[in-house]
């Protein structure tokens, strides 16, 4: 990942909406590192913060992700993230179709969000990722390195969207 941007003041910073497809990112870390647990959600939080004013976020989950782990959808709530509970379709997560509505809803709904963060490295964010940056909007492109769709990163690098990759966490269960 990109070095961490410390201590930058909140009120220079473009105002951020994060959305977060925790299963894409979780099956990824494990797809390319066989002794990962997941992932660090507060280390990729920290570099949203680096990115930007965290005013709006959604962290996309399927329903038992995080069964028994209070504290840490407390913190999502500090940080603004409303975890979002989706079903899935035959083994398949239907948090795509969520994240496009939300990001839709937010570009329209919240314009004073100058900046988007899409923590995923999955092909059908690519049309949204154009539609804000032809809206005038800047982005972040977060993803597990190795199992994002290539023209997803190209589109992103393309258009000046900052990207990161997402190490593997291989500490305590928390993902």
């Amino acid at each position: 990942m990109k070095e961490l941007k410390r201590n930058k003041s909140s009120e220079n910073q473009p105002k951020l909406a994060a959305f977060i497809d925790n299963d894409n990112i979780h099956k990824g870390v494990k797809e390319q590192h066989e002794d990962a647990i997941g992932y660090d959600i507060n280390e990729v939080v920290e570099y949203l913060r680096d990115e930007g004013d965290l005013r709006f976020g959604r962290v996309y989950l399927n329903p038992g992700d995080f069964q028994g782990k209070k504290g840490l959808l407390h913190k999502f709530n500090m940080d603004l993230l409303r975890p979002v509970y989706t079903d899935s379709y035959r083994h398949k997560s239907l948090a795509d179709t969520n994240i496009i509505w939300d990001i839709s809803e937010a570009y329209h709904n919240r314009p004073e969000i100058e900046k988007f963060a899409i923590v995923s490295g999955d092909k059908d964010f690519l049309p949204v990722m154009r539609h804000l940056h032809e809206g005038g909007k800047d982005g972040v492109l977060m993803y597990v390195d190795g199992t994002e769709a290539k023209d997803l990163r190209k589109t992103a690098n393309e258009i000046g969207w900052e990207t990161y990759t997402i190490p593997p966490y291989k500490g305590a269960s928390n993902r």
